[in-house]
């Protein structure tokens, strides 16, 4: 999850979780099409967001028995976990998704430095940073869909559209709705791309700027995530017992009061830019003219050394460590399929977990 810091008034009484209004961009409400409405299941979307569900899908009918099978939870019955299919693809599914730069547990790329000048990216920051395919070979299909079955910590929203998209063009499958060209909504060409051009020049207006400090998560739009103190160690030592820095993630006070009180990083920028995308530090200085205008400096070493250990522990949990579980699992006694694979350090860290000798 990402966070990130934010100066606003001491007084500032926005309520905690609900997105901020200057963020939210009221459109033009087109009609839903009804030639994409397939009895859709209903999403987290819709229950976060009642009073906006659309039912039309934007998709064919082939596309939607293809998209709405992907995880359990869209079959429902006893017979979900068979029918799904987000834990049984195929080895060129996995190959589409490795050339699309996905796959991250896999440590398929690495963050090569840029010379400069450097190219701005559309946020208005400078990429300093590439993604760069290493020599490391790709996983088969087993072992990506054995880890996704086992965690379910492979496929996200990104994936799953690719796997579809993959699939619904190897079968000869048009996805987009013929009624409403995939849109989900009735308008004509006109319409939607004046919508989209309403769209591209909005700007968000930002809550307002004071001497307080809150954190804010932009996994949605943006909201607050606690109370307003008067210094960064006070909101150091609220995050420390109450926060997370990202999903599954824990820091220190120290840890947080760094990040709150010198870098001021977006935590989910951090975590991609180790695997080389961009990597930038977000400022909050005093006066809105300022943030506007500052230029925006390179994390410190000590920062991108803390991210890459939070990214080692992501790794190990998320692959290493159910891969060594069910190796050591396939046999007698524990005596599985051999662990050459797995790299020494993940090694002694499940033996230091388990107090245990290899098989």
């Amino acid at each position: 999850m990402s966070r990130t810091v934010k100066r606003v008034p001491l007084d500032f009484d926005h309520p905690t979780g609900e997105i901020w209004p200057g963020y939210i961009r009221k459109g033009r409400q087109f009609p839903p099409c009804p030639g994409c409405r397939h009895g859709r299941n209903e999403t987290i979307m819709d229950r976060l967001f009642p009073n906006s569900r659309n039912d039309s899908t934007g998709l064919t009918r082939e596309a939607y028995a293809v998209s709405s099978t992907f995880y359990p939870h869209e079959i429902g019955g006893p017979l979900a976990d068979v029918l799904a299919w987000h834990d049984k693809i195929g080895q060129a599914e996995v190959d589409y998704l490795v050339s699309k730069g996905r796959l991250h547990q896999w440590r398929l790329w690495d963050g090569v430095a840029l010379p400069e000048p450097y190219e701005i990216a559309e946020g208005g920051w400078p990429i300093r940073y590439r993604q760069v395919r290493n020599d490391r070979p790709a996983p088969t299909a087993e072992e990506v869909n054995a880890t996704q079955h086992a965690t379910r910590t492979v496929h996200d929203g990104i994936n799953r559209g690719y796997l579809i998209e993959f699939r619904c063009e190897r079968l000869g499958i048009p996805m987009a709705c013929p009624t409403c060209k995939g849109r989900c909504v009735i308008a004509d060409d006109a319409e939607w791309e004046a919508e989209e051009r309403a769209a591209e020049a909005w700007e968000p207006a930002e809550p307002p700027l004071d001497e307080g400090w809150q954190l804010w998560e932009t996994t949605s739009e943006g909201s607050p995530q606690s109370p307003v103190f008067a210094s960064a160690e006070e909101l150091a030592d609220w995050c420390a017992a109450n926060a997370d820095p990202f999903a599954g993630m824990e820091w220190t006070r120290d840890q947080w009061y760094r990040f709150i009180s010198e870098h001021r990083v977006d935590v989910a920028s951090m975590v991609v830019s180790v695997g080389g995308g961009p990597l930038t530090t977000i400022g909050t200085e005093e006066d809105t003219a300022a943030l506007a205008t500052a230029p925006r400096p390179i994390v410190s070493d000590e920062t991108i050394a803390e991210v890459e250990a939070l990214e080692r522990d992501r790794e190990y949990r998320d692959h290493w460590k159910p891969m060594i579980i069910r190796m050591l699992g396939t046999g007698k006694d524990g005596q599985g399929e051999p662990l050459a694979d797995v790299p020494e350090w993940a090694k002694d860290r499940y033996r230091s977990e388990r107090d245990m000798q290899w098989p």
